[in-house]
């Protein structure tokens, strides 16, 4: 089963797909708005990529994604930014942190890392954060 790591800029959304045998995927990219995080997370949904892969602390982003079905794990952000900080991935291109939480889910020494994120219910009358 593949999975997609999803690096939110400040500019711009980028998602890699990496499947079980470590081949990546062209970078996907697409504006922060909610209109193209649920158009993206419905290809992604038609695709059968059924697990997402993104740094804590996103809030709209995992609510997006369980609307869509998608099954949403999430890095602990000490982890994910003391990685990107020794690989030098802080200065480069938001591809490469989309390609790092990609194959986080299939990598044996950082998989156990990874966290569930269990679908919550909003209450009816909770307004959407976008």
């Amino acid at each position: 089963m593949s999975a997609c790591g999803l690096w939110l800029g400040a500019q711009r959304l980028v998602a890699v797909i990496a499947e079980d045998d470590g081949r990546l995927h062209r970078p996907i990219r697409a504006a922060p708005t909610a209109e193209a995080c649920a158009a993206l997370f419905d290809w992604l949904s038609s695709r059968d990529i059924h697990t997402l892969v993104i740094g804590e602390g996103n809030p709209t982003l995992i609510a997006q994604a369980q609307a869509a079905h998608l099954h949403v794990q999430l890095v602990p952000r000490p982890w994910l930014d003391a990685i990107r900080s020794v690989a030098g991935y802080t200065r480069r291109p938001h591809r490469d942190s989309a390609a790092l939480l990609a194959r986080w889910s299939i990598t044996p020494g950082l998989r156990g890392l990874l966290r569930e994120c269990r679908p919550t219910d909003a209450p009816a009358q909770q307004l959407s954060l976008l």
